[in-house]
């Protein structure tokens, strides 16, 4: 899905927006129906499509007031405002891995690019305090989303839970929203399977902010320090903030080696946590990973579009079948197997396997081979030295164990 560029048509906010606000004056202004409200007006306009990046930001820089406060894009226009709602045009060129929920009703619909679309339900069974809910998040069927497409916003937990990975960089959608609504208040990000986490009030958030910078800051100079810091300190620490700091420190924890540690001090602390943090630290640092693998492969479509269907896929028959959708001549093991070797090649994914042993490697994986059959497809492939098997074999094992790797291994 390619992206006009050209002069964008800003006065089509404007009739956007008073639509909108007629539409729901006449509805008495109930923010129950506001989702179907702005969805029914979205799906309605006749939007020309042109967009352009440099022209955004030419927007931002040269209007006097503010262009809003951005929520979750990279580049946040509000386009249209009211006392009551606003108009947003959110572009991104970075996808996130946070799964959110909203503390606002209203609808989105793309408007250049393209976007995978995971949607989330989340089912509570114990409250830790308003900012911490555990639960089970599970993931629904992915969608993707082509300009036009349009999705309800409804608001809580109850409402619309998702994550957004965008197949064209930029990619923009047109967001129709109420302000905040208090009775929806906190705004959760979720962290599957379990956890839905929300900010606390503005002094612990800073709080919080400096904390995670100050063990960011000594995990750089000294990751022993971080770990020891860390599983110390855990009997100061309440659980909401003990989980987001957890959460926010993925990538210092995974490297620091002090997991098991860490998740031992803290269920020692909060035992309703037992059993939750190592599955949500396992997801996270698996996003992660694909996350900054995605960033290295930003200009080339069908990298992106793998990495994206690795990130938030369910199983090898839900990616593959939206590979073969999106393009059947891709979706031949052989093509697959030549993505991976190349997003190995170029990416962040955590094993570097070796040539000439990668084709043969991972079509061993794809196929569900034992390790016995792996070396036959091995032999029959290239010229094995003498010491090879032992080596293979360790790191067919370490391949098979890959997180990033962990939804295409697995059938549904």
């Amino acid at each position: 899905m390619n992206v006009q560029t050209g002069a964008i048509d800003w006065e089509q906010f404007e009739r956007l927006g008073k639509a909108v606000a007629q539409a729901w004056k006449a509805s008495d202004y109930d923010e129950e129906r506001f989702p179907e409200l702005a969805q029914a007006a979205l799906e309605a306009f006749d939007f020309d499509r042109t967009f352009d990046l440099g022209e955004a930001v030419r927007w931002i820089l040269t209007r006097s007031e503010s262009p809003g406060t951005p929520q979750f894009a990279d580049c946040h226009l509000t386009v249209f405002r009211t006392d009551r709602f606003v108009i947003d045009l959110n572009i991104w060129v970075h996808s996130g891995i946070v799964v959110h929920s909203h503390a606002f009703a209203g609808a989105f619909q793309v408007f250049a690019g393209s976007s995978f679309h995971a949607p989330f339900v989340f089912t509570p069974h114990r409250r830790l305090g308003s900012q911490l809910l555990l639960g089970a998040a599970e993931p629904r069927a992915l969608e993707y989303l082509v300009p036009g497409d349009t999705v309800a916003i409804r608001p809580g937990l109850g409402g619309l839970n998702h994550a957004l990975v965008h197949r064209e960089r930029p990619s923009a959608t047109v967001v129709v929203r109420t302000d905040f609504l208090p009775w929806h208040e906190p705004q959760y990000e979720l962290l599957p399977p379990f956890i839905a986490c929300a900010p606390h009030p503005a002094s612990n958030r800073n709080r919080l902010m400096q904390a995670h910078h100050g063990l960011r800051a000594l995990f750089d100079t000294n990751p022993e320090a971080f770990a020891r810091t860390l599983v110390e300190d855990v009997s100061r620490i309440d659980a909401p903030s003990l989980v987001q700091l957890f959460a926010a420190c993925t990538h210092e924890i995974q490297v620091s080696g002090c997991l098991e540690e860490l998740i031992q001090a803290a269920v020692a602390h909060h035992p309703a946590l037992d059993g939750l943090l190592a599955p949500v630290h396992r997801q996270r640092h698996r996003l992660q990973l694909l996350e900054r693998t995605r960033a290295k492969v930003v200009l080339d479509r069908e990298l992106n579009t793998l990495s994206a269907l690795l990130q938030w896929g369910r199983s090898r028959e839900e990616i593959y079948g939206w590979i073969g959708r999106l393009d059947p001549s891709q979706c031949d093991e052989a093509t697959i197997v030549a993505r991976l070797a190349q997003l190995f090649d170029k990416s962040a994914l955590s094993l570097r396997l070796p040539e000439p042993a990668r084709r043969p490697l991972l079509e061993a994986a794809l196929s569900d081979e034992d390790e016995g059959q792996m070396l036959q497809r091995a032999h029959a492939e290239y010229e094995m030295q003498p010491d090879a098997d032992d080596k293979l074999r360790t790191i067919y094992q370490r391949l098979l164990g890959m997180p990033e790797l962990a939804m295409l291994l697995a059938r549904a």
